[in-house]
């Protein structure tokens, strides 16, 4: 099967931060939706060093023909020096959901 859509996996330090993102991509046709999920709390290494803090969680639904365009704005916006954006192909989704995407992930640049 073929990836018809992209759910975007990216993480944010803060609420405003994601929201700024959100309000700033979505305009573009970059993604058609993006939830944003209660802050959780992450472990990671960064730098040699466990680190741990609360970070908001961001999914994005969007196409594969928006993925570059999104994944660079995505991480021009981010605050992070590597920010994680990771992106899960989507191979079934209802038809009008589908549409709608699509629709919603067009742009004049295009």
């Amino acid at each position: 099967m073929t990836a018809e859509a992209l759910l975007v996996w990216c993480p944010f330090p803060d609420l405003a931060t994601a929201r700024h993102a959100a309000a700033m991509l979505i305009p573009q046709g970059l993604a058609a939706c993006v939830h944003l999920f209660p802050a959780g709390e992450s472990h990671y290494l960064w730098q040699g060093k466990l680190t741990q803090g609360l970070e908001i969680m961001t999914l994005w639904k969007t196409t594969p023909a928006r993925w570059n365009a999104l994944s660079t704005e995505l991480a021009a916006l981010h605050p992070y020096e590597v920010p994680a954006i990771f992106a899960t192909p989507v191979s079934a989704l209802p038809p009008a959901c589908l549409s709608w995407l699509q629709a919603a992930c067009s742009s004049l640049s295009e």
